[in-house]
């Protein structure tokens, strides 16, 4: 296949997997005769059991019932709950919502209750009954979660004592793990992180060819050795540092970029492979980045930073940061957690425009987290560190949209399963997702770069704005997400056409074009006006109309 078909075989496999209308299939009824698909199940958060529920391209909408898989000995739904149990609803109510955020949502507020009490309508052998669970009872999360937050404290306490229990890995998953025991700053870990600091320099300096998928290796590696440098002042981490990053900036491609690897030793440049994996360089720009503020002064690497952010800077106003050699995505506010990331380099760089943008994208790219190429592992950990940008509550608000999530995802033990997406299996099913869930936890503390040590206060957003942040979010369809604005009023889409959002703005266009009669003699006004944005909005309509944009062509 030539190299240049697949980038755009990849994004429209993307983009048909949000976008087009379909109808969902039969939903089976448990009770009865209805039998399981053959989609993952999903871990119930802190109960100690896992279940299974319906769902249909990354959505679990539809979902009333939850088939309970597994149970671990010993838990709370040990002799409570068992294999072939179908849960019906919480309390004594049946599920009228979908099962799956509502099962998550029960788990906070049966923690914030005095005894942990978890009651669920539970059906077995032809019977429905209400059982109770006993879950831990540690409060309920803070409408300002993770911060000023109690419970937020106990959660990062009980993650990251995990973490030093099992022992960091090798790779992307342990340098996010050792990240995320960074973050904590707690003295016991001083010495885990030392060793693992150690074993990540020695590898830096002995492997320094590029092989594999280096991108990958090398961002994540320099990203935390660069944060650990300025944490912790130990020089031993210097040399790497250096090193790597001298790497990494030699490693771009002539217009900023890194694939899986890096550049090839040709003249023009060009990355090997298929081209650009923007989620893999936008963590090594980042990591370009912490290396300077940590201390590395190259003129390599100050023009890598440069010649990176430029490209990325690009998407400012127009979309998301693509898969790679791509345009601006509309369709999402943020894809896989590439604009949250960029949100954190732009801010550390100094870039106020480009740091609102990007962290707003964060914010409002809550309701679109479980979207991502081969998972949303990266979407869920970087969301609520961009997010954080521009002020705590900003991130407040991202995390309080997805604490259902997070609570799914919590064990017994305080460690957070990898979940994926709804009835899709990807690339990191049986990561333990503890370091990711955790370095959201330690936002608070500000100990590192990533998550806010260095976050500017005058670019805090107003709460109103991050209400509005929420509600352009909020709109989110994920089956039919051309249609999200669908239906409202011809006046309201106009206005929406001005956004600061290119995704509202997308939207508003698609709905514009479903109207029978089409508003160019409006559109061409906006066109001619002073508001780019509107323009931007204004040709986006036009393109959607079609032949019928013809006057104002």
């Amino acid at each position: 296949m030539p190299s240049r078909v697949l980038p755009v075989l990849l994004a429209a496999m993307f983009l048909c997997s949000v976008g087009r209308a379909q109808d969902p299939p039969k939903v089976p009824d448990l009770t009865t005769d209805g039998k399981p698909d053959r989609t993952h199940d999903w871990n119930l958060g802190p109960t100690g059991a896992r279940g299974w529920m319906w769902s249909w391209r990354l959505e679990t909408r539809l979902a009333r019932q939850i088939l309970i898989t597994a149970v671990d000995p010993g838990s709370p739904a040990d002799g409570v709950l068992r294999k072939g149990d179908v849960v019906l609803g919480i309390g004594d109510r049946p599920f009228d919502t979908d099962a799956r955020h509502a099962f998550g949502r029960a788990i906070d507020a049966a923690e914030a209750t005095p005894d942990g009490a978890l009651r669920l309508l539970r059906f077995r052998d032809g019977k429905q009954d209400v059982v109770t669970l006993k879950l831990a009872a540690i409060g309920g999360a803070a409408e300002t979660a993770p911060y000023a937050c109690p419970k937020s404290a106990r959660l990062l306490e009980a993650a990251v004592a995990h973490l030093a229990r099992r022992g960091l890995g090798d790779g992307v998953q342990g340098d996010i793990d050792a990240l995320a025991l960074l973050a904590a700053g707690r003295p016991e870990h001083a010495e885990p992180l030392r060793a693992y600091a150690a074993k990540s320099t020695a590898h830096a300096l002995k492997h320094r060819k590029p092989t594999g998928m280096p991108a990958w290796e090398w961002g994540t590696s320099n990203l935390f050795l660069a944060e650990y440098l300025r944490a912790t002042g130990d020089r031993s981490v210097a040399a790497a540092v250096r090193d790597l990053s001298r790497r990494i900036a030699e490693g771009r491609s002539a217009v900023g970029t890194w694939g899986h690897g890096v550049a090839l030793d040709t003249p023009d440049r060009r990355l090997g492979g298929y081209g650009a994996v923007n989620q893999a360089g936008v963590v090594c720009w980042l990591s370009l980045v912490a290396a300077r503020a940590a201390g590395v002064k190259d003129r390599v690497v100050d023009e890598a930073i440069d010649h990176a952010g430029g490209f990325f800077r690009f998407f400012v106003d127009k979309g998301a940061i693509p898969y790679g050699d791509h345009p601006p995505l509309w369709e999402l506010h943020d894809n896989n957690g590439k604009n949250a990331a960029a949100a954190i380099g732009f801010d550390l760089v100094g870039d106020a425009d480009a740091t609102r943008y990007f962290a707003r994208t964060a914010v409002a790219g809550f309701s679109e987290r479980e979207h991502g190429h081969t998972g949303n592992y990266f979407g869920m950990m970087w969301g609520p560190l961009g997010a954080a940008r521009i002020g705590d509550a900003a991130a407040a608000a991202h995390q309080r949209e997805l604490r259902w999530f997070a609570d799914l995802a919590r064990r017994p033990d305080g460690s957070f399963v990898y979940q994926g997406a709804a009835g899709e299996d990807d690339s990191y099913m049986g990561w333990d997702a503890t370091g990711a869930f955790a370095l959201a936890l330690a936002l608070p503390l500000r100990k590192l770069a990533i998550t806010g040590r260095d976050v500017r206060p005058e670019l805090r957003a107003e709460p109103e704005s991050v209400r509005g942040f929420i509600a352009d979010g909020a709109a989110f369809d994920g089956w039919k997400a051309r249609e999200s604005r669908k239906g409202l009023p011809t006046e309201r889409l106009l206005q929406d056409l001005g956004s600061w959002s290119p995704t509202v703005r997308h939207r508003a266009a698609a709905a514009l074009a479903q109207s029978k009669q089409a508003p160019i003699t409006e559109l061409t006004a906006l066109l001619e006006g002073k508001n780019a944005l509107a323009r931007y909005g204004a040709a986006q309509a036009l393109e959607e109309f079609g032949a019928r944009a013809a006057p104002a062509v």
